[in-house]
């Protein structure tokens, strides 16, 4: 038999494990609902694509500017102008829109961010066709980005 000494502390541990327990599973749920579509909230926020971290940009690199221009009027000018829509939207103000990450990630994995991300699935819906595969190397497309945010500040 259970002294009035063991019965207390036996009630007083049950009743903290049940609390615990409660607060556990009460605030576990709140913050950590899984998205419907699968995406990660670095995702939603910076694309989906080989950029999976923030990147640190600094102020404008001139040299990154002009081989952005270059490879943008080489390969992107013939959908995309910076202010006016073609077969694809409009880009001078682009990344004051949408982080580095997403532009950078846009561009390397169009098909991808198209198919699977609610703004890649908007743009299809407003513009005909589907990004091209650029096969850019990821400095590549960050030198288009850096290029779009020269024309975002006015530098173009």
């Amino acid at each position: 038999m259970l002294s009035n000494k063991d019965l207390s502390f036996h009630t007083l541990f049950t009743n903290t494990l049940v609390a615990c327990c409660f607060f556990l599973f009460t605030f576990s749920a709140c913050g950590g609902e899984e998205r419907e579509d699968g995406l990660s909230e670095f995702e939603v926020e910076h694309g989906i694509g080989p950029v999976t971290e923030r990147l640190d940009i600094g102020d404008l690199d001139l040299e990154m500017v002009n081989r952005g221009s270059d490879i943008f009027n080489r390969l992107c000018v013939a959908c995309h102008q910076l202010d006016a829509g073609i077969t694809g939207p409009a880009l001078r103000n682009i990344t004051e829109k949408r982080s580095p990450e997403f532009v950078m990630n846009y561009i390397l994995n169009p098909r991808e961010m198209t198919n699977r991300h609610p703004i890649g699935q908007e743009l299809a819906d407003q513009y005909p066709g589907v990004m091209a595969e650029t096969g850019l190397t990821r400095e590549q497309a960050r030198d288009v980005l850096e290029y779009l945010r020269a024309a975002q500040q006015g530098e173009i």
